[in-house]
Formats: C-alpha cells, structure tokens, sequence
C-alpha cells in the first residue's frame, strides 16, 4: 500500500496507521480521497478503511484494511464545483455590468461636457499654445472614452465597431506612445512576422489593451529592461502577439488569479485590479483568446491571438460633407441639464438655427403633440422613464420619416437592430464637434435637406 501512495498522501496516512509512540489505532479509521499511482503512472482516488482486530478481552490484534476506488465520484464532485464556480462567476459578471453600464453612462456624460467645451473653446482660440491645450483635453476625453469602452467589454462583452486594422501599424502606434514614458530605462525590441497581419475589431479598444498591457511590463521592470513585442503567423488562419518581459515575474499562486476582478498586486493607489480582467473581456468580444506564462525572476509573457482576414482592398474617398446646416429646427431630449446645455451650443455652432431642449421622452413627445414638428430628433439614450428607444418607437409610429438621432455611451449600440433603420444614426458620447457636424449632415443629406 506504501509504495502505491502519492508522495503528498503519505504523511496523512502514516499520521493516522502509526500515530505518536507506535501504538496502533484501536477504533475505525477512514481515510477519504487518498491517490495512489498505478504502474502506468494513472493517478486514481480511494477511500481507505481501516478497521482494528480485538479479541475477546480487548486486546489488537492486527488490522482489517479494505480499499474503495472513488476516482468517477471524486471527478463529478470536482466538475460539480467547476460548475458551481462558472455559476457564481457568471452572476457575479452579470451583477457587475449592471453596474458598469450606470457608471459608464455617468461617466460619459462628464466626458461629453468636458470634450464638448474644450472642441468648442478650440474654435475660437487663435494662439497655437491654447489649441494645443483644448486639443490635448479632447485627446484625454477620448482615453477616457476608451476606458470606459473596455470596462463595459469586461462586464458585458461585445463589439461595437468592426473594422480592419493592420496589428503592426497598431502596434508601432503604441511603441510612439511608450518613447516618453520608459525614459530610455527599458529597451522595446518590435519582433515583427514579415509579413502585413490583419485583423477584424476595434481599434481603439485593442490599442487600450496593448498600452495596459505594455505599462503592466514597465512596472515589473522598475530597474530596466527588455519589453518585446512579438507577431507570428499561426496555422488555421490565426495571428498571435506576445507582450514580453524580463521583469520580476509572478509565482504559480499569483499567475492563477491575475485575470479576476479587482485582484492585484500593486500597492494601494497605483491598481484598480480591472486591467488584465477588461483585457480579457475586449480579446474575448473579438473573438480572441489570452495566455500568461510567467515565473518568478523570469519575466513574463501576455499572448494574444485574433482571427486573421485578408487585407482590405483599398477604399473609395468619401465625398465631402455638404453645406452648412442653418435652416434646421431640432429637438434635444436628454435628462442631464449640463449636456443639454453643452450640446445646444455646439448644435448652434454646427449651424442649426433653432434648438429646443426637453429633459426627457414623455415632454419630448408632448411638445410633438402640440403640432411642432423639427428637422430633427437628437435622443439619449439612457434617460429614467422613457429610454431613447422607446421614444424613437413612439415617435415613429407618428412621424415615420422624421430623422432621429440616438445619442449614447453603449460602444455596441450601433448593432442594435432598432437603429439599422433610414433616417436613424447613433453619436457616441463623448463627441466633438467634427463628429457631431458630421453626423448633422448626413442626416440632412438623408432627408433630403441641406
């Protein structure tokens, strides 16, 4: 029995058939789930009975020991708790993206009226100082938008905008950002394939991925090093880049927990703990997978791999916008008082003449009711009573043609089926006023007005 045990069972076994003086055990003894090794080296789970023999007056006589393989119960039980776990995690998830789904609402809204103004303030600032001051607080907006898109994608995940990107290009983009951040202290080495991978998503959000993935590495390197981006071409149509380097390294423990929720191993104030868990839930929505393998002193590497497309053919110009909008009458419904404001401003400057605000769907469609009847609809999404969708229905079914624009944080919302309908348009928040003059226009051309 000895030389079949698993070499961790031994000392549980031995602890209770030997126990402290020699004296053997004088009752039952059952030992649950001990492994033992088979000749072929299959590991198999028993229970162990143990069973003392007394005579007449009490005196051992010797053991009775019976074996019971339990290995099929001792894997059910554990697919069991993996179910279990799946569950639990699943709810957990599901708890969580409605709660990021309020906060990235919240959020996005201070972002619109912080990037609305500073588009707005760079209009009419002429000193390339103040330009550059309001087109760095846009820059700023649109990271934050970006976080916002992957905390969402963590929660919830999907894919608002599918385009090709090529991964070399994306990725030199992020080494350009990395020059004044690594201060020559870490060498970055670009390990390329030879040739052009291309790729099918969100630019924006894996290029989120790559610069937490690339600051992650910095941090494990705080006396220098080597961080190495590496492409490859994997059989089966699929690209691979690899994020490596040469830092401290995690041990097994911690490597099995990086990727859950708010689990981290920065100080207090330097990591929220979501960083590699939004990594995850952006490669997932593309349909990607991500491995870690790191050791402690050796480094570490984040594999990721993407479904590979061919490469696009080249695309058609897009004609110029049209002429100024200043004959159109648009109503805004939105419930935050500060967005109404901020955008009225920047539906003034876009060149519409005339914006009248509403706080919510209901008194939206009153003042419909009323016999007023606009160029144009601009609806937030998310609003208490009425969502933007329902307004749109009910709007619609009174004024079939009448041009709406849904305005929302989702950064899948141009999938929903409801929007893929004429005269009907989504604008993200946050937004600047290029974006938003563009969207004004394509609507009119839409319509049939300029």
């Amino acid at each position: 029995m000895e030389r079949l045990l698993h070499p961790d069972d031994l000392p549980r076994w031995k602890a209770h058939l030997y126990p402290a003086g020699g004296v053997p055990q004088d009752e039952q003894v059952l030992l649950d789930s001990l492994r033992i090794i088979r000749a072929n080296g299959e590991t198999r789970w028993i229970d162990h009975h143990c069973h003392s023999i007394l005579d007449r007056d009490g005196k051992y006589q010797g053991r009775r020991i019976s074996n019971r393989d339990v290995t099929e119960r001792k894997l059910a039980a554990e697919h069991q708790r993996a179910l279990e776990a799946q569950l639990q995690q699943s709810q957990k998830m599901e708890s969580l993206g409605i709660l990021v789904a309020g906060v990235a609402h919240n959020i996005n809204n201070v972002l619109a009226i912080v990037m609305g103004t500073a588009s707005l303030r760079e209009q009419f600032v002429t000193e390339p100082p103040d330009r550059e001051a309001y087109q760095s607080i846009g820059k700023v907006c649109l990271r934050g938008r970006e976080v916002v898109k992957s905390l969402i994608h963590f929660a919830q995940p999907t894919l608002a905008i599918q385009a090709p990107m090529e991964l070399h290009a994306l990725i030199r983009e992020v080494c350009g950002l990395l020059e004044s951040t690594t201060r020559n202290r870490v060498q970055v080495v670009e390990a390329f394939a030879p040739e052009p991978l291309w790729i099918n998503g969100d630019a924006g959000s894996i290029n989120h991925v790559l610069v937490n993935l690339c600051l992650n590495a910095l941090d494990a390197m705080p006396d220098g090093g080597r961080l190495t981006l590496r492409t490859a071409l994997l059989d089966g149509d699929r690209v691979e880049l690899a994020v490596e380097d040469d830092g401290a390294g995690m041990p097994p423990e911690t490597l099995a927990h990086v990727l859950e929720p708010f689990f981290t191993t920065k100080e207090v104030g330097r990591g929220t703990g979501l960083g590699l868990s939004m990594t995850y839930g952006v490669i997932t929505a593309h349909g990607g997978t991500i491995d870690l393998a790191s050791e402690p002193g050796q480094g570490t590497t984040v594999t990721l791999r993407f479904p590979r497309i061919p490469a696009p053919a080249p695309s058609e110009p897009v004609p110029a916008s049209g002429p100024p909008l200043n004959a159109m009458n648009v109503f805004l419904v939105d419930d935050d008082e500060d967005v109404r404001f901020l955008m009225t401003r920047m539906l003034k400057k876009a060149g519409v003449r005339q914006v009248k605000t509403f706080a919510g769907g209901e008194a939206a469609l009153r003042g419909l009711d009323s016999g007023e009847l606009p160029d144009l609809v601009i609806l937030d999404q998310n609003m208490p009573g009425l969502s933007g969708t329902q307004t749109m229905e009910r709007i619609r079914a009174l004024h079939p043609d009448l041009p709406i624009l849904i305005s929302s944080g989702q950064p899948d919302i141009e999938e929903w089926a409801a929007f893929k309908r004429p005269r009907v348009s989504v604008l993200s928040k946050p937004f600047t006023m290029e974006e938003i003059q563009t969207k004004l226009a394509l609507l009119a051309r839409e319509s049939g007005r300029s």
